[in-house]
């Protein structure tokens, strides 16, 4: 079968398919968009994502490669450019999130050398918010600018002008914050009194460090993000029935369920390690995946979704022409579009859009590949 045919068939069965069934389903679920680098096409870079918000505005990091490397520099994508979002006297710099009014966060190196968080609003510059005692690295942000991040050997929360040590778990040395809800709600990960990791919930400046624990018999775990139903999404070890060691799976910790924290599972069974790295208000989660257990020279990392618990290869709802991998999925927001990292058709680290085509696109992409064949057949 040719790509027209194949591209027509399947647009046609989304347009065609009657409502409610699930008989006809197109194969390629998503568009991509390649965010492409800050340098011209020749010039060997990498580029990589980190958050992503309901404007499509996705937030990262591009480096020039070698030899000799060039700095690291935090970059935004937005309305189909790649710009970075400067420096504040350093060297390296990486955005980490951003928020629906635009606001961008990240760490950076000042002046002197020291790790810092910024802030970036357009059309910038980019402004230093770090504490002058402690080094900082921004991580999160919410819709109203609170920021978190480690601050010093401990999670941070930066609000309203004034940073605020989140302290440790009970015993433990350190600590960090990844995400903020707009509730307020802080998750990350802290040491316990034998210095594991613990997924974290932070409720607040001055209040205790709540252990979200492990999946069954795993002794780290951390957490990545949180909704705005405190729904938190991560990774943990889990020792699985019938084998002596551990492997990581991502985990769904809702305080409301019994247990709390459940088992998303892997793309395949046995020793196949996978983590989260965010959910969305409809509770849809996207992270990766390993594709064969631990051994198995075919094993690859891919990035996946999880849907109703369900979990997908991303890399099997894009159009197999692409030529792309996509390995981890980094965000994802409250239309379903998700921000992806990964290699594009000649090896080299790209951040992938993946975007639901509107059902008006989908229906103009049966009519053009239709006539397309038509065409064909003269």
């Amino acid at each position: 079968m040719t790509w027209y045919t194949r591209l027509a068939t399947l647009a046609l069965a989304v347009v065609l398919a009657p409502a409610g069934t699930g008989a006809a389903r197109a194969e390629i679920r998503y568009n991509v968009t390649n965010l492409g680098t800050l340098y011209d096409p020749g010039t060997p870079a990498r580029t990589w994502a980190e958050d992503l918000n309901d404007n499509h505005d996705v937030v990262g990091g591009c480096q020039k490669l070698g030899p000799p490397a060039g700095d690291l520099q935090a970059v935004l994508y937005r309305g189909g450019s790649l710009t970075s979002l400067g420096d504040l006297g350093g060297d390296d710099y990486e955005a980490t999130a951003v928020n629906l009014g635009g606001t961008v966060t990240g760490w950076g190196e000042d002046a002197v050398g020291d790790d810092t968080t910024f802030l970036w609003n357009a059309p910038g510059p980019m402004v230093d918010i770090g504490d002058p005692d402690y080094e900082t690295t921004g991580e999160g942000i919410n819709d109203h600018g609170a920021v978190v991040a480690s601050y010093g050997p401990h999670a941070g929360l930066w609000k309203e002008g004034t940073w605020y040590d989140l302290g440790v778990l009970s015993g433990g040395l350190q600590s960090d914050a990844k995400d903020i809800n707009n509730g307020g709600l802080i998750v990350g990960w802290s040491h316990d009194p034998t210095l594991s990791l613990r997924a974290a919930l932070f409720p607040g400046p001055g209040d205790p460090v709540v252990n979200l624990g492990t999946l069954p018999g795993g002794s780290q775990s951390w957490a990545n993000a949180v909704n705005d139903d405190a729904l938190t999404v991560g990774y943990s070890e889990v020792l699985l029935p019938g084998f002596a060691v551990t492997t990581g799976h991502a985990f769904l910790y809702d305080a409301d369920a019994d247990p709390p924290m459940k088992d998303l599972g892997a793309l395949a069974a046995g020793l196949c390690a996978s983590g989260a790295r965010d959910i969305n208000e409809a509770g849809v989660i996207v992270g990766s995946s390993d594709t064969a257990p631990l051994g198995d020279p075919a094993a690859e990392e891919h990035a996946v979704v999880w849907t109703g618990g369900v979990i997908e290869d991303l890399n099997d709802l894009i159009d197999p022409s692409l030529d792309i991998l996509l390995v981890e999925a980094m965000a994802i927001n409250e239309a379903g579009s998700i921000v992806c990292n990964g290699y594009d058709e000649v090896g080299q680290e790209r951040a992938f859009l993946l975007i639901v085509p509107e059902p008006a696109t989908l229906a103009l992409l049966a009519l053009g590949a239709a006539g397309l064949m038509a065409h064909r057949r003269r």
